[in-house]
């Protein structure tokens, strides 16, 4: 018969050993980036990346101990509720501290790089105190040489002593000049005054990169073909707001790496857990990947007042559940989505996502999620952002007795909606 204490406490020791020294390892490097010498901005914000990626592995550990304080409650229900929870733990912990490795390297990728060593100068001799003495001039001689008298000639006629003056003629002064050139001045000046626009006739006009109003650091100028988009990794915390008698939440991640100037690669992480409080036996664990590849269609520039991005990709959706006997197994579905910004005059701007995953039963078991959020960004720097908004997710689920079959043998629905908040780094 097995132990149930003795199996109880190999789990936990596995799992605080393990997150006990990833928590550990993301705080050596906070400390390692504090104590670094790069610029204040830099660590702050490499700071605040390390604090968010630590958050997950401090939830699971402390998650861990309150599942081993229900155990010890002989609450065995819920503590299998919450093991069941923690079975991510592994890859979410994995990447986590690959992130964190990577994040001790980027303070690298900032600094500027050392001087190049001078070159060796090579020491100069000293002048000798006792140059050679100049050679004397040599004597030349001089002899005086006295001027000719000038020829003797006859003195000029009356008609070549008197000539008649050339008439002079009389060439406009300053004044006259003066006078042409205000009369062309007040001509130009009319000439303007008939071009110039009143103020409401400007919005007609196509405004240039100087008049415009809208500015965004972190983009690329318009005239850049080059620079990309920054980076960003997201998080979010969903609240549930759905039937009276369940309550829960779900948290997000999301990160977008641009590798060209309208390409990138985005993936999500999604988990929640809705508790039944009439029901224990109805409570349901809900986990999702997803993998995207995007391509920005309109905007993602500097002074761009819309942007429209579409994704194609695929997405995974697991269960854990008691309800109707929903399979565990991974629900494999292509994926297509569409993103909108509507930016106005400042740092805000109006976040519309829909997403949609196509059911196909690869796994012998199949979903058909539908993702639809609203949000409010506003962003506080140029490179961090809050966004506060509702979203909701609605999925299908079906199991079949086989992979690639026809005939169901279960299915049914499932629904996550309510108002979240979150937070958006640039790098």
């Amino acid at each position: 018969m097995v132990d149930v204490v003795r199996a109880h406490r190999r789990w936990l020791a596995r799992r605080l050993l393990a997150l006990g020294f990833s928590a550990g390892f993301a705080g050596a490097v906070v400390v390692s980036i504090l104590r670094s010498d790069t610029a204040a901005w830099l660590r702050i914000m490499c700071v605040a990346l390390g604090l968010l990626l630590a958050a997950p592995l401090v939830y699971f550990l402390v998650q861990t101990v309150a599942c081993s304080r229900l155990h010890r409650r002989r609450s065995h229900r819920e503590a299998q509720l919450l093991r069941r929870h923690l079975r991510t733990y592994p890859g979410v912990m994995a990447a986590c501290l690959l992130l964190l490795a990577g994040l001790i390297r980027l303070p690298d990728l900032f600094s500027e790089p050392a001087p190049p060593p001078l070159p060796a100068l090579a020491r100069m001799s000293e002048p000798d105190p006792f140059p050679p003495a100049a050679p004397a001039p040599l004597p030349l001689s001089v002899e005086r040489l006295t001027p000719s008298p000038p020829p003797r000639s006859d003195p000029p006629s009356a008609a070549a002593q008197d000539p008649e003056p050339a008439p002079v003629e009389e060439t406009p002064g300053p004044a006259a000049h003066g006078a042409d050139f205000e009369s062309e001045g007040e001509e130009e000046s009319v000439a303007a005054r008939r071009f110039m626009l009143e103020p409401e006739d400007l919005y007609k006009l196509r405004l240039t990169d100087d008049d415009v109003r809208l500015e965004r650091p972190s983009m690329p100028g318009e005239n850049d073909p080059t620079s990309r988009p920054p980076s960003e990794i997201a998080f979010d915390a969903l609240w549930s707001s759905g039937e009276s008698d369940q309550r829960g939440g779900a948290g997000l991640m999301a990160f977008d790496l641009p590798f060209s100037r309208r390409s990138s690669v985005r993936t999500t992480t999604f988990t929640s857990l809705l508790v039944d409080e009439d029901d224990r036996s109805d409570d349901l664990v809900w986990e999702r990947l997803t993998l995207e590849y995007g391509y920005r269609l309109v905007g993602y520039t500097r002074h761009a007042a819309i942007d429209v991005s579409l994704s194609i990709g695929v997405s995974v959706d697991m269960l854990e559940t008691d309800r109707k006997q929903a399979s565990s197994a991974g629900r494999i579905a292509p994926y297509l989505g569409l993103d909108v910004a509507l930016w106005q005059t400042g740092a805000m701007a109006i976040l519309l996502h829909a997403g949609q995953s196509l059911p196909l039963n690869v796994t012998g078991a199949s979903s058909a999620v539908t993702d639809l959020s609203a949000a409010l960004r506003i962003d506080l720097s140029e490179r961090v952002s809050v966004r506060i908004g509702y979203r909701a997710f609605l999925m299908r689920w079906r199991d079949y007795t086989g992979p690639f079959r026809d005939d169901a043998s279960g299915d049914g629905e499932e629904e996550l909606t309510g108002p979240f908040i979150g937070v958006t780094i640039g790098f």
